[in-house]
């Protein structure tokens, strides 16, 4: 029997309604000033919903033993993302803390988008 469509959209959307907090996304934008030859960055605060949850970890066949770069995995709506896809200069702020996006994964089913992070501060 085939899984309609429509139901994993309706179950991330349940887990958003459980589980999410606010957030916010700092997208920075680096421009570079020719005439001073610096780097000016420039940050957009955007307001969002997310799911936080532990880092994913790796396992190293050398060791025997599990690696963790990141300190946090963040689940978003990909929709919320639909003007402007997040990057790793991007930033993240939770809790009073910020973090640095590592690496950003796209689930297309689910329509989510995950971030795995480290923090700054």
């Amino acid at each position: 029997m085939p899984i309609p469509a429509a139901l994993p959209l309706a179950d991330r959307d349940q887990l958003f309604r459980d589980w999410a907090v606010p957030v916010t996304f700092r997208q920075l934008t680096r421009t570079v000033d020719p005439d001073t030859a610096s780097v000016i960055t420039t940050p957009t605060d955007i307001s969002l919903e997310a799911v936080p949850g532990p880092p994913a970890s790796h396992s190293l066949p050398q060791t025997a033993t599990r690696l963790t770069a990141a300190d946090l995995r963040v689940l978003f709506r990909s929709e919320d993302f639909a003007d402007s896809p997040p990057s790793p200069a991007d930033h993240l702020l939770l809790n009073g803390l910020e973090y640095e996006i590592l690496r950003i994964t796209h689930q297309p089913t689910l329509q989510t988008t995950s971030c795995d992070c480290r923090r700054l501060t």
